[in-house]
C-alpha cells in the first residue's frame, strides 16, 4: 500500500497547490491502497504468527500495521460519499485522512524496518553524519577481550559475544521468534516454546547445543542454515560453560578450564576482535600506502615467518596499519 497510497496523496496535494487547476481521480488508487493495506495486515497477522514473532517492537508494528490499515478504509469510505464532488467539507475531510493514512503508513513501516535493519539504519549510512567510531559496548568488550586470559569475564567476554553474532537477530528482547530472548540471562534461563535453551550442567537438555548438532538440512537446525554458523571453537566454549553450570558472573580462572580449550578461546578472542576492528587510540590518523610500508619494512622478514608459523595467531590490525595483534593464552 506505500506507494499506492503516497500517490493518491500527492494527486491530491498537487491539486490543493494548483488551486484546481490539475484534476485526477483518486477514487482507484485509494481503493487500490485500502485493498492492499487491508491484504498486508492480513498477511503480516499471519506471518507473525507462523513465525511466533513477539517482543515490544513487533507489538507496535502489529499495531500500527491494523492502524494503516483502518485509516485506509476510513479514507476509501469517505472518497465513496455520494456529496464528494460538490461538499466541501467532505473534500477536505477525505483529504486529511488520507493525509493522516499515509503519516501512520509511513510510521508502520519505519517500525517493520527496524525489526529487520536495526533501530538505528536510517542514520547509520547517511554520508553527511561523521562516523563516531565504536559503540561504548564494542569498546567495552574490546577493554575485556584486552584483558589477562585468567582475568576476562566467562559470560560477558566470550560467551554472550557468541549468542549476540549468532543469535539475537531473531532472539533478542526487542523482537524474538518462539518465545525465545537471548540477550539477557532471565531470557535464556526461561527458555521458549519448543523448550529450555540453556539447562545448566546439562548438554543434553539444553537446545542452544542440541539444535546446533542437528543437520544443516533439518528444519530444528539453529543456526538457521542461510544465517552465519557457529565455528566449532565457538560451540566447544558453548558447551564448556553449560557444562559448568552456565554462570553469568566469574573469570576464566574461577572455571579453571582444561587447556585443551585454550586453541578454541584463542581463536574466538581473535575473531571477536576482528570483528569489533577496535583501533587504538594513538591511530587516530590515516597513513598512507608508502607511509604503512615503510613503518613494516624493518621487521617484514620477521614477521611473515611468525605470521606462518602461528597461523591465525599473529596479524596485522588492519590492511592500513603498521599495528600487530597477537593472540595468545597464559
Amino acid at each position: 500500500p506505500i506507494g499506492i497510497l503516497l500517490l493518491a496523496a500527492l494527486m491530491e496535494l498537487l491539486q490543493l497547490v494548483s488551486f484546481g487547476r490539475q484534476q485526477f481521480a483518486s477514487r482507484i488508487p485509494v481503493l487500490c491502497g485500502a485493498f492492499s493495506a487491508v491484504l498486508a495486515m492480513t498477511l503480516g497477522v499471519l506471518l507473525m504468527s507462523g513465525a511466533s514473532m513477539e517482543g515490544a517492537l513487533v507489538e507496535s508494528h502489529f499495531n500500527w500495521g491494523i492502524a494503516t490499515a483502518a485509516a485506509a478504509v476510513l479514507t476509501l469510505s469517505i472518497r465513496s460519499l455520494p456529496g464528494f464532488e460538490s461538499v466541501a467539507l467532505v473534500r477536505g475531510a477525505f483529504r486529511c485522512v488520507l493525509f493522516a493514512a499515509c503519516l501512520i503508513m509511513v510510521w508502520a513501516s519505519h517500525k517493520g524496518a527496524s525489526i529487520t535493519h536495526g533501530e538505528s539504519y536510517l542514520t547509520d549510512y547517511m554520508p553527511w553524519l561523521e562516523d563516531g567510531g565504536p559503540s561504548e559496548d564494542d569498546k567495552a568488550l574490546a577493554a575485556g577481550l584486552a584483558l589477562p586470559m585468567e582475568e576476562r569475564e566467562v559470560y560477558a567476554h566470550l560467551i554472550a559475544p557468541i549468542f549476540q553474532g549468532k543469535c539475537y537477530d531473531c532472539h533478542q528482547t526487542r523482537s524474538f521468534k518462539g518465545g525465545l530472548v537471548m540477550d539477557t540471562p532471565e531470557g535464556l534461563l526461561a527458555g521458549g516454546e519448543t523448550g529450555l535453551a540453556v539447562v545448566p550442567g546439562d548438554l543434553a537438555r539444553s537446545l542452544a547445543i542440541t539444535r546446533v548438532h542437528l543437520p544443516l538440512a533439518d528444519e530444528e537446525h539453529m543456526p538457521p542454515a542461510n544465517e552465519p554458523q557457529l565455528g566449532e571453537g565457538e560451540v566447544r566454549l558453548l558447551e564448556w560453560w553449560i557444562a559448568e553450570g552456565a554462570p553469568f558472573e566469574g573469570s576464566i580462572r574461577e572455571l579453571e578450564p582444561a587447556d585443551e580449550l585454550s586453541e578454541a578461546i584463542d581463536l574466538v578472542t581473535g575473531d571477536l576482535l576482528a570483528a569489533l576492528e577496535q583501533v587504538p587510540e594513538e591511530e587516530e590518523h590515516s597513513l598512507s600506502e608508502e607511509e604503512v610500508a615503510a613503518l613494516r619494512e624493518p621487521y617484514a622478514p620477521a614477521f611473515q615467518a611468525l605470521m606462518t608459523e602461528y597461523e591465525g595467531r599473529i596479524r596485522y590490525l588492519t590492511a592500513q596499519s603498521e599495528y600487530v595483534i597477537v593472540t595468545c593464552f597464559q
